[in-house]
């Protein structure tokens, strides 16, 4: 699986990949990024699979690079030591939200939830469906958010 590391702090940076490799050796890290200018470039050229993402960084934040970006077809799980961030991620369909440092078995968890998001992917693909009847019909719904809270079924939106 192709990902990419966005993060400010070098050692941030540099420890995540390392457990990647202890936990995960199918997780490839292709390239960095420590700023959120670096980010958008990063993510619009290289297209991957899978985004790590810092929120607090020297000129702005992950919500920025998510807002600036092109190039929207990949998981993502933010890494960040900002707890007071998460309710926003997970507006913007983070698949995990893990804090500094970096804990071995929620990470290996968040990987897992990847593996299992791509799987239900690959399913609706190879079942001929495109569009959002795809999703619907393998009786899987998506919470959107709508104000202040996420929409489930029959409040809200859904796909």
């Amino acid at each position: 699986m192709k990902a990419i590391i966005i993060d400010d702090e070098a050692k941030g940076r540099s420890a995540l990949k390392n457990l990647l490799t202890l936990i995960d050796d199918s997780v490839q890290v292709m390239a960095e990024a420590s700023s959120v200018a670096a980010g958008v470039a990063l993510i619009d050229d290289s297209e991957p699979e899978l985004v790590f993402l810092d929120i607090q960084m020297d000129d702005g934040t992950g919500f920025d690079v998510l807002e600036q970006i092109r190039f929207k077809d990949f998981q993502l799980i933010f890494v960040t030591a900002h707890d007071e961030y998460a309710l926003r991620a997970f507006r913007y369909s983070a698949i995990d939200y893990l804090t500094k440092p970096v804990d071995p078995d929620l990470l290996r968890d968040a990987l897992l939830k990847v593996r299992e998001n791509s799987e239900k992917y690959d399913l609706n693909l190879k079942a001929g469906s495109t569009g959002p009847e795809s999703v619907e019909s393998a009786e899987t719904r998506a919470a959107l958010p709508e104000g202040d809270r996420i929409g489930q079924e029959g409040r809200g939106r859904s796909l």
